[in-house]
């Protein structure tokens, strides 16, 4: 922007979505105004009812930077169709993807990025209190199952997905050795299944894993693999509780069985564990 000839000047966000507050762009449009950058983060649009008619007002160029919020929409248009321009990007930081309310985001983006960034801004309060929110998804999770299913000492209880991400042979930061440790905690019994790892490379892993066909009181999908779509009450036997919330499962499958789904209130649990359910508009 400076580069083009062009002066910055900013103004204030929202604290509910930290997008661009309105109010304060409106404070800060003078005499030399020419265009207004809303930005869309973390899958959020910016209120561009409002933006846009301030701008129509006081004949604003809108240019969108959509980078963090690929695939969202408002009133089910588009971010990056509201305003003249709009940029996208595909780099690795950027939200690409969307996650589905689940037990942990692993790999590097949210357990290792934030780390770097604190090394030099120690001070950054929504840093810190993204990576503390995901490293407590594991216990969280678990609480969840205790709540729903009952005591679960000498529960016997399988952890779907021992990796960080489904189709990723990789546990770099993944939520499995959360889960796993506070399930130990409750008193249950852990067991691990990965359908790209096999016994051999999960107990090298230092996790207990579980064989196809054993007895099991409840599980927790940890990674949303392929081949768990496809899975359903007579698939784990004796399984009473299973705690979801990738969009990995299929409810009409999951008979007899009571479904916990992360990020969604309980009334809506077995609608939500749909696939897809959970995507955005």
């Amino acid at each position: 922007m400076v580069l083009a000839g062009a002066e910055p000047v900013f103004a204030d966000i929202e604290p509910g979505h930290f997008c661009l507050d309105p109010d304060a762009v409106a404070a800060a449009v003078g005499p030399r105004t020419a265009a207004v950058m809303p930005v869309h983060l973390y899958g959020h649009p910016a209120d561009m009812d409002r933006l846009g008619e301030l701008a129509r007002r006081h004949g604003l160029l809108v240019a969108e930077d959509a980078a963090q919020a690929h695939l969202a929409a408002l009133h089910g248009r588009p971010v990056g169709t509201f305003g003249r321009v709009a940029a996208f990007s595909f780099y690795s930081t950027k939200n690409i993807h969307i996650y589905q309310p689940g037990i942990a985001v692993g790999g590097h983006c949210i357990p290792v990025y934030p780390r770097l960034y604190l090394w030099n801004d120690p001070e950054a309060e929504v840093v810190r209190a993204a990576r503390a929110t995901n490293e407590a998804m594991p216990a969280y999770a678990v609480e969840l199952l205790a709540r729903e299913h009952g005591d679960l000492a000498g529960e016997r209880v399988v952890v779907l997905g021992a990796a960080y991400r489904g189709g990723v042979k990789e546990t770099a930061f993944s939520g499995v050795f959360g889960v796993v440790e506070a399930l130990r905690a409750h008193g249950a019994r852990p067991l691990v299944h990965d359908p790209l790892f096999d016994v051999a490379e999960l107990e090298a892993l230092g996790l207990p894993a579980y064989v196809d066909g054993e007895e099991v009181d409840a599980a927790i999908v940890q990674a949303d693999h392929e081949a768990y779509r496809a899975l359903g009450t007579g698939d784990i036997p004796g399984i009473r509780t299973i705690v979801g919330g990738r969009g990995a499962l299929v409810a009409e499958r999951w008979f007899d069985v009571d479904i916990v789904v992360l990020g969604k209130p309980k009334e809506r649990w077995r609608e939500a564990a749909n696939i897809g359910e959970n995507c955005r508009d």
